[in-house]
């Protein structure tokens, strides 16, 4: 545990014509950290908060939250918001928060950010669109078929982020930078199965695991024709299927389940029988929080 230093004020003393006069700067070895809708994170990775000084990223705390949204240490105990520095923060310029894996050592935050901001005062407003990219102008569509196949008559069982008939790319999404993918989902009665991840909506995505995928189109999606899971039973109409969309951390910190950051959802129509113009249901639930240092 790091000591707990005193608060101190750094006296600057000036020489006028009226005689000496006394400036206060403050030192800051305090961050109070207030963050909401933050996913768990499993496997021994923790969320790390970091101060921008002097050019250079200096650590501020590691933490985690657990499934109730409480603040947790690197243990699983309960504790408070409030952190201790061993450096003073009054010189910060930015304020971030990284997940980093349990097998990080390094003295820089990973390229997977989840909350940024600029240090205004003493404090900054975190985003997790200033962390990665705004993600609130997603749009998604999406078409029912099988183009894994050549059977005309099982045009309900798949369903494709592209447009009817061609199949070319029908999600509307910035393409992610580092430490961030997509991953599509299908909620089967064994509950969420990946569907695979991607990058850019333009691209297939990195998984065909019920399906021998064509090669003629470059959208992501998934037919259930083949290699069933334990407990669902294949071929599988994917009318009332919920599925959705989430952002992930890469490499992956969340156990294969998926993370708690939802753009998209939907729930397919029962009654679908192939080649329908659907979309999905934009999301908003995006992590946030303030810093305030003291």
């Amino acid at each position: 545990m790091r000591p707990v230093l005193p608060l101190a004020a750094l006296l600057v003393l000036s020489a006028c014509d009226s005689g000496t006069t006394v400036e206060e700067i403050p030192q800051y070895f305090q961050a109070q950290i207030l963050l909401d809708a933050m996913p768990s994170l499993e496997d021994g990775a923790a969320y790390e908060a970091w101060a921008r000084v002097s050019g250079n990223w200096e650590s501020v705390a590691r933490f985690n939250y657990d499934e109730q949204g409480r603040l947790i240490d690197q243990a699983g105990r309960l504790r408070a918001n409030t952190f201790i520095s061993d450096f003073d923060m009054q010189p910060s310029t930015e304020f971030l928060v990284s997940i980093e894996g349990r097998r990080d050592t390094d003295l820089e935050p990973s390229a997977t950010l989840i909350l940024r901001g600029a240090v205004v005062g003493s404090g900054a407003t975190l985003t997790f669109a200033n962390a990665l990219t705004d993600l609130s102008g997603v749009i998604t569509n999406y078409t029912i078929g099988t183009p894994t196949d050549i059977d005309a008559g099982n045009e309900s069982f798949g369903f494709w982020l592209g447009t009817p008939g061609n199949y070319a790319p029908a999600m509307t999404a910035p393409t992610l930078g580092n430490g961030w993918v997509y991953e599509l989902w299908a909620e089967l009665s064994i509950g969420p199965v990946s569907l695979g991840r991607f990058s850019s909506p333009s691209e297939r995505d990195s998984a065909s695991p019920f399906s021998n995928r064509a090669e003629t189109f470059t959208v992501p999606g998934e037919a259930f024709t083949m290699n069933a899971p334990p407990g669902v039973t294949f071929p599988l109409d994917v009318g009332g299927l919920g599925v959705f969309i989430t952002v992930e951390p890469e490499p992956e910190e969340t156990g294969g389940t998926p993370f708690g950051i939802r753009i998209q959802e939907a729930t397919i129509p029962a009654g679908v029988t192939g080649g329908e113009a659907l979309s999905m249901t934009a999301l908003s639930a995006f992590p946030s929080g303030t810093v305030q240092f003291r």
